[in-house]
């Protein structure tokens, strides 16, 4: 299949950013084979309603949208038309994220593809609550049990990508800087597959994704967009932070740091 560009913006519902991220993606098709996950997309977006119904303005500009058995609102798999969909797209009944498996013209290689948004922990304050919910989701995204040779996962995990609770096998599993435990034992969990994702970690990741302030004055920004691979495709991948798209700055430069309640996009690319 060779090289694929991927993206993911939570756009935070916000129409101007929705737009610089729709000429981003035309640029991109203009290069080749692209994968993207949008979240928090507005509701009255192109790309939104191509879930459901076909948008001829996107096909002019070479942007097709997966759809799935049911919507989840706000989540869009956007991708090349030239990358044809294998069967129905999957959606997760809790609502954090989709998936499909792509397959190129004359290629017998499949890519498995989740675009996720893991919101779930928003709202819980427990950390032991966090690692569960991350448990729940990967265990979820084997339950499909989706036929690809190589596996992709693109999102806001709402986690950072260096925390325990994405790290840990028994969390979502998606190390950046430990080795997996490669016991037999530890191969399938509660009847599945449960292979280590590896977190293709961005070039500039310090400048982190999205700003939170405590009631001290603290400053954080972690890197909590990012992109997940299988182990194969791992040292074929990279990604970096953007604080530009489609020549717009979208970075605070007074705050430096994304703009207020913003996320920053992650662009990348898998050599499969």
């Amino acid at each position: 299949m060779a090289a694929i560009d991927l993206f993911t913006w939570n756009l935070t519902k916000e129409t101007e950013e929705y737009h610089l991220a729709l000429d981003h993606l035309a640029m991109l098709a203009k290069k080749g084979p692209f994968i993207a996950c949008l979240q928090e997309l507005p509701a009255a977006s192109s790309i939104a309603q191509a879930r459901s119904t076909p948008q001829p303005e996107l096909a002019e500009r070479n942007i097709a949208v997966v759809w799935t058995t049911k919507l989840v609102a706000g989540i869009a798999l956007v991708h090349h038309p030239d990358l044809s969909v294998v069967g129905t797209g999957c959606a997760d009944e809790d609502g954090e994220f989709i998936a499909a498996v792509f397959q190129r013209p004359a290629d017998p290689k499949k890519v498995a593809v989740i675009g996720l948004h893991a919101k779930s922990k928003v709202d819980m304050k427990h950390a032991e609550d966090h690692g569960g919910a991350r448990a729940l989701l990967r265990h979820a995204i084997h339950a499909l049990e989706l036929k690809g040779d190589h596996q992709i996962v693109l999102g806001d995990f709402n986690s950072s990508l260096t925390s325990w609770e994405v790290q840990s096998w028994y969390g979502f599993y998606a190390l950046s800087t430990n080795s997996p435990n490669t016991k037999p034992t530890w191969a399938r969990r509660r009847g599945f597959d449960h292979p280590a994702l590896y977190v293709v970690q961005p070039s500039n990741e310090r400048m982190g994704t999205f700003a939170l302030t405590d009631d001290v004055g603290g400053n954080e920004r972690p890197a909590i967009d990012f992109i997940a691979v299988d182990k194969a495709a791992h040292a074929g991948a990279s990604s970096r932070i953007l604080t530009e798209v489609a020549g717009e700055t979208v970075w605070d430069a007074v705050e430096e740091g994304p703009k207020p309640r913003h996320h920053l996009p992650v662009e990348g690319k898998v050599d499969i």
